[in-house]
């Protein structure tokens, strides 16, 4: 009997314990690199696993972060002092301190659908999804969409399809 408690405290409480008592965070193996951006003197490699590397030296040094628990980083630009980024999963990043630190914000988006590009205005924000273009204020506000066929994409086409 007591081999069976002690088995059971080593199975299930011993682990409960001190994943609760821990903060801890996720740090992805494999990361495919999206794009670069430079802000001031840092630059940034962002990549899907919603992960970045940042060097604030010039390459010297690089450190990894995770913007997000998940998604991919599908494009961020430098504009009016602040980095801009937009994640497939519909999560808008911002940075005011040269991609230091992150704020996000998820947008709202429909079942199957996901977003591609980010385009950023003096008064809006636009996201790229893979069917439509909608408009937002700078506080994240829905103003507006276009939704048309021609805006349809896929974004890795199987080109090996014979016709």
């Amino acid at each position: 009997m007591i081999k069976l408690i002690l088995t059971f405290a080593l199975i299930f409480v011993i682990p409960y314990y001190s994943l609760a008592t821990n903060d801890f965070t996720t740090t992805p193996l494999n990361m495919d690199f999206n794009g670069v951006v430079i802000s001031d003197t840092n630059i940034i490699a962002y990549s899907d696993n919603s992960a970045i590397l940042i060097t604030t030296n010039r390459g010297n040094s690089w450190e990894q972060k995770s913007i997000y628990d998940y998604g991919s980083i599908e494009v961020m630009i430098d504009k009016e002092d602040a980095l801009w980024g937009v994640m497939d999963i519909g999560v808008i990043i911002k940075s005011t301190d040269h991609g230091v630190n992150w704020t996000t914000h998820r947008i709202g988006l429909d079942k199957g659908d996901s977003c591609k590009y980010l385009a950023i205005s003096d008064d809006n924000i636009f996201v790229r999804t893979k069917d439509r273009i909608v408009q937002y204020d700078k506080d994240y506000k829905y103003l507006n969409e276009y939704k048309n066929s021609l805006l349809e994409t896929k974004r890795f086409p199987d080109f090996r399809k014979k016709s």
